[in-house]
């Protein structure tokens, strides 16, 4: 469908305050396309709407919501929800998230 595409980007997470981060990331691919998101428990994603090749399963131009729990040991419990605001696809995904170091 899209034959050879070029994609660069990145994500990190910076902790602003015991318990809020900024997680900002940035995506670009050849035929124009670029992203950006944002999260915290809230956020947001928006795109110019090109096309690209798309290795994850969530909307780019999306609403984000999520809240967690911060366990002993470095140990979370997360359930985000991420819904399509932009193209009207309806589309909708939860993800529950557990982490054990």
């Amino acid at each position: 469908m899209f034959g050879h595409q070029a994609r660069t980007g990145f994500d990190t997470s910076l902790a602003l305050a015991e318990n809020l981060s900024l997680e900002p990331s940035l995506q670009a691919a050849s035929r124009g396309f670029l992203g950006a998101t944002r999260f915290g428990l809230v956020g947001w994603g928006r795109t110019n709407l090109r096309p690209y090749f798309k290795l994850n399963w969530d909307p780019n131009d999306a609403i984000t919501v999520g809240g967690g729990w911060p366990g002993e040991g470095g140990r979370t419990l997360s359930v985000t929800l991420i819904a399509d605001d932009r193209l009207h696809a309806h589309q909708r995904d939860l993800h529950f998230f557990g982490r054990w170091p």
